[in-house]
């Protein structure tokens, strides 16, 4: 009997993990590639207009990516975006919220938002343009070139992994924070890259005078933010500056 059941529980076993390694992706489209964790009962998903379209998700729930290539997020609610496995691609739009109107209008989308203080983003093989929600706790990229704005009580924590935090030109900036959406930052830090060309003027530090950017490279051009005095002045390759105000 005892030699039964050993085969029995082995066979349960072996069955199980041939069950799992066959697990189908939640979503497998040319754009995103991934698995869903959640246990919302009305949690759903669509595509349209080139976003994924994420409803009926709770403050526990999870996405696990894949694959990314140029995909468009839009959450009502989320606790972490991470990678499975090495993932390299980009997302060009993460935003927790819901639209404004049925469709999303892809040449003036508009977007009511919402956040959660626990949702970090782990995507260290993926750049991405946009980052949105009213709270967040950690956005950590490949690199980040487009907007990001969303508070935490203790501050945002951002990071790039490889690349850099940067605008394309001081003319076109990357943008940390806006009159809108308060932004208040843990810290921000490029570990193998730059941080550069980037508008920081509506962000605030989490320890006014202590709050750090740091960077493995310094680059050519700078940070501007609203008044040097808010942040640490033991930043490491990163150049602050107040933007120069003419009449």
């Amino acid at each position: 009997m005892k030699k039964i059941l050993s085969i029995a529980i082995c066979s349960a076993i072996v069955i199980a993990a041939v069950v799992y390694a066959a697990k189908p992706l939640s979503i497998d489209t040319p754009q995103l590639k991934a698995y869903i964790k959640t246990k919302a009962a009305g949690a759903a998903w669509m595509q349209t207009n080139d976003w994924f379209v994420f409803t009926g998700y709770d403050a526990k729930s999870q996405i696990q990516i894949v694959d990314a290539q140029g995909a468009n997020l839009l959450i009502n609610d989320i606790k972490l975006i991470k990678q499975k496995g090495k993932v390299s691609g980009n997302i060009e739009n993460i935003i927790m919220g819901t639209s404004a109107t049925p469709i999303l209008d892809p040449a003036n989308p508009v977007f009511v938002l919402s956040g959660n203080d626990k949702l970090s983003i782990k995507l260290k093989g993926v750049n991405v343009g946009t980052v949105l929600a009213t709270k967040m706790k950690m956005v950590l990229v490949n690199g980040l070139d487009g907007l990001l704005a969303g508070t935490n009580p203790k501050g945002v924590k951002v990071m790039a992994q490889d690349g850099d935090i940067a605008g394309a030109s001081a003319a076109n900036r990357a943008v940390i924070g806006t009159a809108i959406v308060p932004t208040m930052l843990h810290s921000v830090k490029a570990k193998k890259g730059m941080i550069l060309n980037v508008d920081a003027t509506e962000a605030t530090p989490a320890k006014a005078g202590k709050t750090k950017w740091t960077a493995k490279i310094a680059g050519a051009g700078d940070v501007q933010v609203k008044s040097l005095a808010d942040w640490s002045t033991k930043n490491k390759n990163v150049t602050l500056v107040e933007p120069v105000v003419t009449p």
